[in-house]
């Protein structure tokens, strides 16, 4: 079953926009596989839905966790096709007690001094995602901040006294208002 299955595997990393030339393309595809094996263990045809349809939520699961674990902070935007094509880019956040200025203080590349300038426009992209976050209301900006930081909706709720409900339904809002002023 998972031979047959494999071509449904690529088609996901497709739709994830990663080809066959991609350097992550292996990974992401051993990821698939991986969630392909969890599906077929667990999948059982008496529940009325295809394999296919089981499938690919455990295929996207695990590439979507593998992508995630590449950098330790993880931007709550989707950005574009073209960006998320640069996987060299290492992020990280430092608050230290001061007001953000945007999401990152410091940008590292692996490929070295040619990619300068796509750096610097994610740069000037993510300084204005922080002058977004500024003009919020202090609560959603609040939540933005505690998800960037990797808080759980259940910690922040309970920094916040609202329900895990309640702080995603305002974090899609204020991702909402972020995603119309920076685009």
């Amino acid at each position: 079953m998972v031979l047959a299955n494999m071509p449904l595997v690529r088609w996901v990393a497709f739709r994830f926009g990663f080809h066959p030339k991609h350097k992550l393309w292996e990974d992401l595809i051993q990821e698939g596989m991986v969630g392909l094996c969890i599906a077929c263990q667990k999948f059982d045809p008496e529940r009325g839905c295809k394999f296919s349809t089981y499938a690919i939520w455990w295929i996207r699961q695990r590439m979507i966790r593998y992508l995630m674990s590449l950098s330790p902070v993880h931007i709550p935007f989707k950005y574009p096709k073209e960006k998320r094509d640069k996987a060299g880019v290492s992020l990280s956040l430092d608050t230290g007690g001061r007001e953000y200025k945007g999401f990152v203080n410091r940008i590292r590349s692996k490929d070295g001094p040619e990619k300068l300038h796509a750096m610097i426009q994610y740069q000037e992209k993510l300084d204005m995602i922080g002058d977004s976050l500024a003009e919020l209301d202090p609560r959603s900006a609040t939540i933005i901040r505690l998800r960037a930081k990797g808080k759980t909706l259940k910690q922040c709720g309970k920094e916040l006294d609202l329900s895990r409900e309640r702080i995603r339904q305002l974090e899609q809002v204020a991702l909402r208002k972020i995603r119309e002023q920076v685009a």
